[in-house]
This record gives structure tokens, sequence and C-alpha cells, in this order.
């Protein structure tokens, strides 16, 4: 149940980088609901989508918004993600028409829906349900490219552990889900980007090693063609990546670090047993010579356990 209402605010920087200054920040979110889980994607046209979750104070809805010329449209809400409905996802197709991917939960499980909103008619197109599987899909993560590909990734239950899955979207259609985590433990919260190949790089952190630890897959033409690669797997606590390509196709990856043992039900009942002396939190980058060169941005950050 949400008790504060957190409104959104879009901050968009100046064109002049070097002075790395914000031109303003305006209110993207409702004023009488609750609203939290904001995600934006650019169209063609140069203008902005957002979706994001809201709460009337009974239900969630998923809701979308175009900021285009300086101003803020109207805030369209999803048909058919009234209820119980988490972490919405947006992306922009070729034809500058945004795609929202949200889970949803509904007869005590939790799938990932799709719908396409059509500016030019102003109407949406029909539901999609993305997953079908009994157990739980959920956490799900989108990104398009210039082009109007797409990739999805989520979290999906598939018998007593989680693990990480992929679906492209290409010349109009959704692509079959690739598994993309093999290892036998639960895998957490991936993130996803696309190289300027096509090639959907996916980070996500596995329970794997009997702790916490960041992992690297790639991923193109409905195959595996870089399996899981190791970007942080020492005994610290290492969680929650994102992922980014830049200019020259290098895969950069972020990712926080905690101290040993944090994220655990049983961390109570250790004591100083973190290896090294503690510190103030850090940041560092650097870069590791792999076949797709892979670099690396390190946050040390002490965090109160949240997994079990």
């Amino acid at each position: 149940m949400r008790r504060i209402a957190l409104p959104l605010a879009l901050c968009l920087a100046a064109a002049a980088l070097p002075a790395q200054n914000l031109t303003e920040v305006t209110r993207a979110g409702t004023e009488e609901w609750q609203d939290d889980l904001p995600a934006i994607a650019a169209s063609p046209d140069g203008s902005l989508w957002m979706a994001f979750l809201t709460f009337s104070g009974t239900r969630d809805d998923v809701a979308i918004r175009q900021y285009q010329d300086g101003t803020w449209g109207n805030m369209l809400v999803v048909p058919n993600s009234s209820g119980d409905s988490w972490l919405p996802q947006i992306g922009v197709d070729k034809g500058g028409a945004p795609w929202v991917v949200w889970s949803q939960g509904q007869d005590e499980n939790w799938d990932l829906y799709a719908r396409r909103y059509d500016p030019k008619r102003q109407g949406w197109d029909k539901l999609m349900r993305l997953t079908d599987h009994p157990l739980p899909d959920v956490n799900p993560r989108l990104t398009s490219d210039e082009t109007g590909r797409m990739a999805l990734v989520w979290q999906g239950w598939r018998g007593p552990d989680s693990n990480i899955f992929l679906r492209m979207f290409e010349n109009g259609e959704w692509a079959p889900p690739v598994q993309v985590s093999t290892q036998p433990a639960n895998e957490w919260e991936p993130a996803v980007a696309l190289d300027s190949a096509g090639t959907a790089w996916i980070a996500y952190d596995s329970y794997a090693n009997g702790n916490y630890d960041v992992y690297l897959a790639g991923v193109k033409g409905g195959q595996l063609i870089t399996p899981a690669m190791a970007i942080a797997d020492t005994p610290l606590f290492e969680v929650k990546p994102t992922v980014a390509v830049d200019g020259q196709d290098r895969v950069w990856v972020a990712y926080e670090e905690g101290r040993a043992n944090w994220g655990k039900d049983t961390g109570y009942t250790i004591r100083k047993t973190e290896p090294g002396p503690s510190s103030a939190p850090t940041a560092r980058c650097s870069c590791a010579s792999t076949p797709t060169t892979v670099c690396k941005l390190r946050r040390n950050r002490s965090r109160p356990p949240s997994r079990t």
C-alpha cells in the first residue's frame, strides 16, 4: 500500500553540455494521484514518451504522456492495465509509436503485457500478452534504438529458481523468448542495451556462487552468442546492474557493491565477517579485455538486507 504521494518530474539537460546545467524541471505526473516507477524513451521525431504507474487509492493504472515542443500532452491511461500492476516500461518503434510493457498480477500469477499507442489515429492497438507461464514473470526492462528495434528482458520463474529471458521486437513482430541465464540459481533484476549490430546485451545479478554477483550475456538473432561472463564475482554484495553501449560499441555495466553478506536473511547472525575495512562510497571505472570490450563502473555502497 502506498502512503506517500511521489510527484514525478522530468529534468531536461541544457544544450551546453560542458556547463552541465539543467534548463528546467517540470511536473510530469498527476496532482491528485500517487505516481511512481517512471520510464522514458525518445521518438524519431524528437519528442519524448514517458510511462509511469499511477495509484488512485484503490488500484494501479499504467499511464503515458508525450513531451513535445516544450509541452506535456494529456495523460493517457493504458486500457486493461488497472489492478495490480508493476514496473511499466516504454519504447518507440520505427513508426514513432510508443509501446508500453508492464507486469500485472491476475488469477494468482504475474505475466507481462504490452500495448501500442498510435499517435496518428490517437488510439490503442489490441492488448498483447507476452508471457503465459503458470509461474511469475516480473521486473521487465525495455529499450529501443533509432531503427525502432526493441529488446525486452525480464525475470521469470520456470521451477524453483528464477531466470532471465529476452524477447526482441523487429519488423513489427515480437520474436519468441530466449532464455539468457542458465545457472541453477536465482537471477534477478535484468537490464538491457542494444549495440549498432543489433546485439542485445543483458546484465543481471545471480546467486549462483552463494552470494550476489553480476553477469553479462549477449543475444543476437535469437541465439545466445556470448554466454554469461562474470562482471563482478567477489564475495561482496554485487547487484542491480544497468548496461549501456557507447558510440564505439563498448558495453558499459554499472552496479551496486556492498559488503559481504548483505542481502541475506541470515545476515543478522553474522558479525563483522566482511573482508577489508569499511569505506565511504566511491565510484570506479575500468575496462576489461574480452571478445567485446566491457567496461565496468562500480559504486561501493552499504545497504540493509533486502533479499531472501
